[in-house]
């Protein structure tokens, strides 16, 4: 493992003191494709996912491929039962797809809002966006959507998104400042 000094920002492989300076090695990250000598703007490069919006980009792609790639593996399970893939459009296959939806907002939006402060906020944003696409989706699949739906489930999956951060808060606390 490399460690980096502070004060000159050479790394060195397996030592605790730097040769040069006298003084106690930091543990970084070795980056790809960098010279020996410590790139500052490559570490603020490397660190863009620890940003708000880096985290809720992030936890949006997890909600939104996880919840696809569960409702195309019941679909696929639905099928292989010799049932027909109009499941969807019943009362209860509604209620299964938003169940998915909801399940799949809840891994990502813990994700995006785990120890942060207004993690809340950041879960309310992948809630909103994550119900934005599933809709717009299901309009360029060709779904009719009753106007209760279209409103709604934006609406409910920015409050499932902003709670979710919430009941994590116990388990990820956000550091002191």
């Amino acid at each position: 493992m490399s460690m980096v000094c502070p004060q000159c920002k050479r790394s060195f492989p397996q030592r605790l003191e730097c040769p040069e300076c006298n003084v106690r090695l930091l543990f970084h990250a070795a980056l790809a494709g960098t010279s020996e000598r410590f790139s500052a703007e490559a570490e603020e490069e490397a660190r863009w996912q620890q940003t708000p919006w880096g985290r809720m980009a992030v936890g949006l792609m997890l909600a939104q491929g996880l919840g696809y790639a569960m409702q195309h593996l019941l679909t696929a399970g639905i099928l292989a039962s010799g049932e027909g893939a109009s499941v969807w459009a019943t009362l209860l296959g509604i209620l299964l797809l938003q169940g998915i939806q909801c399940a799949s907002l809840i891994v990502g939006g813990a994700l995006c809002g785990a120890g942060r402060e207004r993690g809340w906020l950041y879960g309310s944003v992948v809630g909103l966006a994550n119900g934005v696409i599933f809709m717009l989706m299901q309009r360029q699949a060709g779904e009719t959507m009753t106007e209760i739906a279209l409103y709604g489930q934006p609406l409910l999956h920015l409050a499932f998104g902003a709670l979710v951060p919430l009941w994590s808060a116990p388990v990820w606390q956000a550091r002191p400042r």
